[in-house]
């Protein structure tokens, strides 16, 4: 009787060893590599807006800021330390420009004024908008007591999404 006892004992280790090799070959690691592309896109709608400032009309009185200009913002960025960079091309005599009302497209509602020939950042990460909103507003330079010197001007705004 001692004999069957070890002989069953024998065979239950080998039926336990043998599923052990077979679930181990079914749950073996297989290694995905997946390539991801950067993306980092803008299109910003109403690219060329105009400000007409209204004369003052009493001796004494200076400019009041332009009407704002709101623009829609389509953005894709899958960066999540991505950044949107704006700026102008170049300085203008007298004249503030901002951006507020940033909704859909940057973390932060607003830019601080004026914007100048130096970036400005705001924090995009990991977006996608096709209704993004920017408010650009134009107002007479607060050094300059309400006065804007008489002429045209022009610049560009110009925004990029930067890789940080």
């Amino acid at each position: 009787m001692n004999c069957k006892k070890i002989v069953l004992s024998i065979l239950a280790t080998l039926s336990i060893s043998a599923h052990a090799d077979e679930t181990a070959a079914l749950t073996s690691p297989q290694q995905i590599n997946l390539v991801i592309p950067l993306v980092a896109l803008i299109d910003v709608e109403d690219i060329s807006p105009s400000f007409e400032f209204t004369a003052p009309t009493q001796a004494g009185e200076g400019f009041d800021s332009a009407s704002d200009v709101v623009s829609t913002v389509a953005l894709t960025s899958n960066n999540p330390n991505a950044r949107l960079d704006i700026h102008t091309s170049s300085n203008l005599n007298g004249i503030d420009l901002g951006i507020k009302n940033m909704s859909g497209i940057c973390s932060q509602s607003s830019l601080s004024a004026p914007l100048s020939t130096t970036s400005q950042y705001c924090n995009v990460g990991t977006r996608r908008t096709t209704n993004g909103n920017l408010t650009i507003t134009a107002s007479p330079a607060a050094s300059g007591n309400g006065m804007i010197p008489y002429g045209n001007y022009t610049t560009d705004i110009i925004y990029t999404i930067t890789e940080d």
